[in-house]
């Protein structure tokens, strides 16, 4: 396997490397390196939360557009019903 091979970007922030069977994901300053099963794990358990997010009966999913134009999706939590009288 030639060294231009060994990493496959898999998205903005993170790789696999192939040689090591390793998943690196960089969040800002921070780097996180996980194994193939630490990695699929990991990502279960970040959908579990997301989807526990969007059935939170106080949130509501909202839209915006990044600076860079990319679109965005938020939870705001609902106004209280006093707010609106």
């Amino acid at each position: 396997m030639s060294a231009d091979t060994d990493c496959l970007l898999l998205s903005e922030s993170a790789i696999f490397d192939k040689l090591t069977e390793t998943v690196v994901i960089q969040l800002d300053r921070m780097s996180i390196a996980l194994s193939i099963d630490e990695f699929i794990d990991f990502c279960t358990q970040i959908e579990e939360a997301r989807n526990l997010f969007f059935k939170m009966e106080d949130y509501v999913i909202g839209t915006y557009n990044s600076p860079e134009g990319d679109k965005k999706i938020t939870l705001l939590r609902k106004p209280d019903d006093e707010d609106f009288t």
